[in-house]
């Protein structure tokens, strides 16, 4: 509803709409911003430990689109926060939240999703995912090594952190949705649509690094899903490349 009220807002065809449809609309819109302003606060707060701590982190998924894929925060809904630390320096940011009240947990998944959660107690919290490999073992083979190296200094929230390279940000995107059968969360594909308009990665680039990472199949039906719901979006000739053994 957020993405949906910015769209037809955007360029001045809201009036147009059905009073109904055009309530229901701005009613999305306030509630995403309110859930999304409370998530950007937890970030700042734990972002600011972690700067303490020495830590140096990327932000993953949802909450590095903000940067530029969504000029308005109300426009896409955040469930979470992810973000990616050295396996050196999991267990020292576990360690200091825990002293600055906040709970965590390992998850039914571990050791295999090399990750942990972190709250702070509360109503509406949001919850702060540390990752400290970048996909699944076996599933998806990114070199980690270099998922840093490529990796491009930013800030959010006045809050100093990494974000991925498009590249990898679209491969690790492709490869999440696989993860969960590409289920029925419509903001995936829509991450998707504005990656391909707005960041415009390099295809034969993206072809190369989809090979090395083992992603290909993936990517095809990430692809796929795109072109369904927005004809005309994805690449042209991308999706029957990656099945191409060349």
């Amino acid at each position: 509803g957020g993405y949906l009220r910015v769209q037809w807002a955007g360029d001045g065809r809201a009036a147009r709409l059905p009073s109904g449809w055009r309530q229901a609309l701005e009613a999305a819109h306030r509630g995403l911003a309110g859930d999304n302003l409370a998530a950007l606060a937890a970030f700042r707060s734990a972002g600011r430990l972690l700067q303490e701590e020495g830590v140096s982190f990327v932000l993953l998924k949802g909450g590095a689109y903000l940067f530029d894929l969504y000029a308005d925060p109300a426009a896409r809904m955040l469930t979470d926060l992810d973000f990616l630390v050295t396996r050196a320096d999991a267990g020292r940011v576990a360690r200091r939240l825990r002293r600055e009240g906040y709970q965590g947990d390992t998850g039914s998944d571990y050791p295999e999703h090399r990750r942990f959660e972190m709250w702070k107690p509360g109503v509406g919290h949001c919850r702060l995912e540390f990752h400290w490999r970048l996909g699944l073992p076996g599933r998806l083979g990114a070199d980690q090594a270099g998922v840093w190296e490529r990796s491009r200094p930013g800030s959010l929230e006045g809050t100093a952190c990494r974000r991925l390279d498009p590249i990898d940000a679209v491969l690790y995107h492709a490869a999440h949705q696989a993860d969960h059968y590409f289920g029925p969360s419509l903001k995936w594909v829509i991450d998707l649509r504005e990656m391909f308009r707005l960041w415009r990665p390099d295809p034969e680039a993206l072809l190369r690094r989809a090979a090395a990472w083992r992603v290909r199949i993936a990517l095809h039906y990430a692809l796929r899903h795109l072109e369904l719901i927005f004809p005309g979006e994805a690449p042209p000739g991308m999706a029957d490349r990656l099945l191409s053994p060349g």
